[in-house]
């Protein structure tokens, strides 16, 4: 990775190699943490099997050595019966990645409050019309409207706003098993997407920097249009797909690129704009349409390759010591999806924990 931020920055590491040494006395994202970790007020992290670690206030000891999971908002709500696997996948990676000890799973709880939010962030007629299930915009998403589609998104964007709000309060990962965002417009949905949860999150933190890392197959057309709308909202995207915006923005970037060598290129050229415009809070789209065989890759990467770009972007945000919060995108192919997504897990805390699960998961 660093070779790659060498080259884009034409020779001149200077300013990767000062926030390394700015960052080199902290102890964010080691392996294991030993210092005294508190329980917040709306989630908690589980020691390993067979480890002690708690004293009687209900906090970590010192200089105990504790297996963490990634904080991860899911509700059994996210799911529907969705015609893709997009929102039919969501409860089976938050069951296998429960299962093999990655993710401690937090409910959402403000999923009222999300509605009026959405209200300020997207035309009011389009978010009536969805709730509601009114006339050709509550499918402009390309999903058939029903209560339970409606309420697994509103679940969803809660979620995703709440990690979003932890990762900065923590200033370390979290995760929402989302997806469905980033082709959202203003006034409707599109491409399985029905609002831009990634947009909200900057709506509602309007004192952060948000840096959205979008790896999708598809352009993140949607975001890439809200950041028009919320100066504060940066949008990165790496895809092979096109997904109807062209433009050329001030806070948006598009790459297409096809195969593994214009991929990573493509990371390290937006490790270098993270760099340059420093912001509070990274958000990940980990896409894994882009796999060779999903069925709608243009990128063409492989199984391996693509969790070598989820290690390079997680090693790259734990060594810049940026919040970080992550969420599923894209990924439809009926077996493998679900193996890819869980594996985004797995790298997550092999990079922040030093572990990749301490239970065997049964087979299916």
């Amino acid at each position: 990775m660093w070779r790659l931020l060498r080259k884009w920055s034409e020779g001149d590491n200077s300013l990767v190699r000062n926030q390394t040494q700015k960052n080199s006395s902290q102890s964010f994202g080691a392996g294991f943490f030993t210092s005294r970790l508190v329980a917040g007020d709306d989630w908690s992290v589980e020691p390993a099997l067979g480890m002690d670690g708690l004293d009687k206030s209900g906090m970590y000891c010192y200089n105990t050595i504790v297996m963490l999971k990634i904080p991860t908002f899911y509700s059994s709500r996210y799911g529907a019966d969705t015609h893709l696997l997009s929102m039919r996948k969501l409860p089976l990676i938050a069951a296998k990645a429960d299962e093999l000890g990655l993710v401690s799973l937090i409910e959402p709880k403000d999923v009222q409050g999300v509605r009026k939010r959405l209200e300020s962030l997207h035309n009011p007629a389009y978010v009536d019309a969805f709730l509601n299930g009114k006339g050709k915009l509550a499918m402009s998403n390309q999903i058939d409207w029903s209560e339970k589609v409606r309420d697994g998104v509103l679940e969803s964007v809660a979620g995703t706003l709440e990690a979003a709000q932890l990762a900065v309060k923590t200033k370390s990962i979290t995760a929402s098993i989302s997806q469905g965002f980033h082709h959202a417009e203003y006034d409707y949905g599109g491409g399985y997407c029905t609002f831009n949860g990634l947009a909200l999150v900057a709506q509602e933190l309007p004192q952060c920097k948000v840096f959205v890392l979008d790896c999708d197959e598809h352009q993140g057309n949607g975001t890439k249009g809200f950041t028009e709308r919320l100066t504060n909202l940066y949008n990165f995207s790496i895809f092979g797909s096109y997904f109807g915006n062209p433009d050329t923005l001030s806070r948006a970037w598009d790459r297409l690129v096809i195969g593994w060598n214009e991929y990573e290129s493509a990371l390290a050229e937006a490790f270098i704009t993270i760099l340059d415009v420093q912001p509070d809070l990274i958000i990940y789209q980990a896409g894994m349409d882009c796999v060779a065989g999903d069925g709608m890759s243009k990128a063409k990467l492989l199984a391996d390759e693509v969790r070598e770009r989820d290690s390079q972007v997680f090693s790259f945000c734990r060594d810049m010591s940026i919040p970080t919060m992550f969420v599923m995108a894209g990924g439809y192919h009926e077996k493998y999806a679900i193996i890819n997504h869980v594996g985004t897990f797995r790298t997550a805390c092999e990079v922040y924990y030093g572990h990749s699960g301490y239970r065997t998961a049964t087979t299916s």
